[in-house]
């Protein structure tokens, strides 16, 4: 698995956003990595779990997928990561 952050959000991160381009969706989890590193629009402000969802919205953009399927892949991979549910591939991941 590979997690991206609010930098991902960040105008100058095109490095993080090259590599976001190569992990397949069915490898990808979200963070917000609280308190630090808050995504755009919330830059410079204490980062919270919430603002996870800026971060699956430029993730889901840069990977030409809808928010919703975003949400569910990654939420597939991050239970399958941490043992909650099988090891089979995330349904329907692209």
């Amino acid at each position: 698995m590979l997690s991206f952050n609010g930098m991902v959000t960040f105008p100058k991160a095109a490095n993080i956003r090259e590599a976001l381009a190569v992990v397949p969706v069915g490898r990808l989890v979200l963070e917000t990595d609280s308190p630090y590193l808050a995504p755009v629009p919330h830059r410079g402000q204490r980062n919270r779990p919430a603002y996870v969802v800026e971060v699956g919205q430029r993730v889901a953009q840069e990977k030409g997928l809808g928010e919703d399927v975003l949400a569910a892949v990654t939420t597939a991979n991050a239970l399958r990561f941490f043992g909650m549910v099988s090891a089979d591939p995330a349904p329907g991941a692209p």
